[in-house]
């Protein structure tokens, strides 16, 4: 049966999620195996404007593996879906601010009625606006792109080389959100471009 990507991507995703549980009896990668970042992508996440609370758990997550292993590169347009806080837009921004562009993918707060689901993604989208007027060094070239969960649309069509998202498919799963989401991942990538989940 011939199926369309979106399908098997949203299966894959899905089916990781679902594994997810089961992480915690992994053992976790010794960091000598993982790939390692380059040298630019490395100043970023040594970066002195990073918040000291997410540096601190960079020796959990390990950033730069995981975006060496992803296939970034300074000279790729980048959307991050829900940067949240902007714990991956600290290093994000400013690796991809010379050649490359990044984009914070959020969720539009006019999208929902007025009421505390509003607000919350209105507090989302003015804290993330602060963090990067209050570092124009590191974030002046960064875009933001707000989107309606129920028709989510993350750029021109085939405009990024990559789409990242972290810790966000299981509330997309939750809400039924999960294959709108994909199908707007796909539709943004360039042909042959990455999804990083």
């Amino acid at each position: 049966m011939i199926r369309h990507p979106i399908s098997r991507a949203c299966m894959l995703a899905l089916a990781l999620a679902a594994a997810a549980p089961l992480a915690h009896a992994v053992k976790p990668a010794d960091s000598a195996t993982l790939p390692a970042p380059d040298a630019a992508l490395q100043a970023a996440i040594d970066g002195n404007w990073r918040d000291p609370a997410n540096t601190a758990r960079d020796k959990y997550r390990h950033p730069g593996q995981t975006l060496a292993f992803f296939g970034i590169r300074p000279d790729m347009t980048v959307v991050e879906i829900t940067p949240g806080g902007g714990w991956y837009a600290e290093i994000l921004a400013p690796y991809l601010a010379g050649d490359g562009k990044y984009v914070a993918a959020i969720v539009d707060p006019a999208a929902f009625e007025a009421g505390r689901q509003r607000d919350y993604y209105q507090k989302g989208k003015d804290g993330l606006a602060k963090m990067f007027a209050d570092a124009p060094a590191q974030f002046g070239k960064a875009a933001v792109v707000a989107y309606d969960p129920k028709a989510p649309s993350f750029g021109a069509p085939g405009s990024a080389d990559m789409v990242v998202t972290f810790r966000n498919v299981h509330n997309w799963r939750g809400a039924g959100q999960a294959e709108g989401m994909f199908k707007g991942f796909y539709e943004v990538l360039k042909p042959g471009g990455v999804l990083g989940v």
